[in-house]
């Protein structure tokens, strides 16, 4: 399904010419979530299986709390606090937000600065 989209991740890694971010959208999440964990883990060769990824010291994993309507601002800045800080073990950082349209107004203002 998403065959295109990963044919540009593997050229990316090819080239050694990985962005900053990345925004990856679509309706069939568990197949977007496989993507994004193969990715990372291509990029650090450090996460070896999935049930270790969301639970990796150098990757975040933002998502709405139980019983919360919406991500709040303090989950954006404990992520803008996260991605300032060095890798512990890998090369790069993995962030990712779940189902970004949960973000108040609050938090999508914080995350844009955070990407400028």
């Amino acid at each position: 399904m998403y065959s295109r989209q990963v044919k540009y991740l593997d050229l990316v890694l090819k080239n050694n010419k990985v962005p900053h971010a990345f925004l990856f959208y679509g309706p069939d999440q568990s197949a977007i979530k496989t993507i994004v964990q193969n990715f990372v883990y291509r990029i650090n060769s450090g996460i070896d299986n999935s049930s270790a990824f969301e639970s990796h010291p150098d990757v975040m994993v933002v998502k709405r709390l139980e019983g919360k309507k919406e991500i709040g601002i303090a989950q954006i800045r404990a992520l803008r606090s996260f991605l300032n800080q060095s890798p512990f073990s890998l090369v790069k950082k993995a962030a990712v937000i779940e189902s970004s349209e949960n973000l108040t107004e609050a938090s999508w203002n914080a995350l844009l600065k955070s990407l400028e």
